[in-house]
């Protein structure tokens, strides 16, 4: 059984997590969240300095919250 797995924010923490999700045969990524626009619409894999991986980032939260995922990774930056 895989999980479906929506990456939410790649800054430094982020990448991390993207980076395990994609290697990790037991997650799916169905999804990123991102906030540079010199991310959006750039294939995931691409953005975590790998290969292709099919599942292309998005700044929408609404496309993001309309997937069909089991978690979300949520690594944002708090401000405050």
């Amino acid at each position: 059984m895989s999980y479906r797995v929506v990456q939410w924010a790649t800054g430094s923490v982020g990448m991390w997590s993207l980076k395990e999700i994609i290697r990790n045969p037991d997650l799916e990524l169905v999804g990123l969240r991102v906030y540079g626009a010199d991310k959006v619409g750039r294939d995931a894999g691409e953005i975590a300095g790998g290969d292709a991986v099919g599942v292309i980032a998005t700044d929408s939260s609404a496309e993001i919250l309309a997937l069909d995922c089991d978690v979300v990774i949520h690594c944002a930056q708090a401000f405050g």
